[in-house]
């Protein structure tokens, strides 16, 4: 059914999964390797809103995370289905290249 949202096993409306529904992942590896990271850079979220931190040394961890996730894990191109490393070095040469 072309433009309409249903369950193409069940031909029924699919909404998605219901929030908090742990099964809506395919698998836990990213998330396990996310609580990992998180746990070694000591990152915490506020339970308040605003739900982002604003503390910037949290920012910087978080950063600081998320190049490492990039440098051990890779990105998976959907092209030609393999994954680009790269390395810390080259992640931050990238990322000086930005023009704002």
């Amino acid at each position: 059914m072309k433009g309409k949202w249903v369950c193409y096993i069940h031909g029924g409306k699919s909404p998605g999964a219901p929030k908090g529904n742990s099964n809506a992942y395919k698998h836990g590896a990213y998330t396990k390797e996310m609580n990992e990271l998180v746990k070694r850079y000591d990152i915490t979220v506020p339970d308040d809103p605003p739900y982002f931190n604003e503390d910037d040394e949290v920012v910087d961890k978080v950063f600081e995370a998320a190049v490492d996730y990039l440098a051990e894990r890779g990105i998976y191109c959907i092209t030609n289905g393999r994954i680009i490393n790269f390395t810390r070095e080259e992640v931050f040469e990238a990322i000086a290249e930005i023009k704002l």
